[in-house]
C-alpha cells in the first residue's frame, strides 16, 4: 500500500462545503425553471410564440457572426 499516491491533503473540507452550496443553489435554481416552464400557461405562450422566440434565437447568432465575419474580411483588406 506503500507505492500508492497520497491524496489525503488534496480536497480542502471548506471547498467540499462550498461545492455541495453550489450544486444545491443549481438544484434550485433549474427545478425552479422546470416548474415554472412546464405549467399550462408557459407551455401555451410558447406555443404562440414559438416562430418568433425561434426566429430570435437564430437571427442574433447570425448576425453576430455576421458582423465577425465581416470585421475579419475588412482586417484582411487593410
Amino acid at each position: 500500500m506503500g507505492d500508492g499516491i497520497d491524496v489525503s491533503g488534496l480536497v480542502h473540507p471548506a471547498l467540499m462545503e462550498i461545492e455541495f452550496l453550489v450544486s444545491c443553489s443549481a438544484l434550485v435554481i433549474y427545478g425552479t425553471y422546470v416548474a415554472l416552464f412546464s405549467t399550462c400557461i408557459a407551455v401555451r405562450t410558447y406555443r404562440r410564440f414559438f416562430r418568433g422566440i425561434d426566429a430570435v434565437f437564430g437571427a442574433v447568432p447570425g448576425a453576430i457572426g455576421g458582423k465577425l465575419l465581416l470585421d475579419g474580411m475588412c482586417e484582411l483588406c487593410s
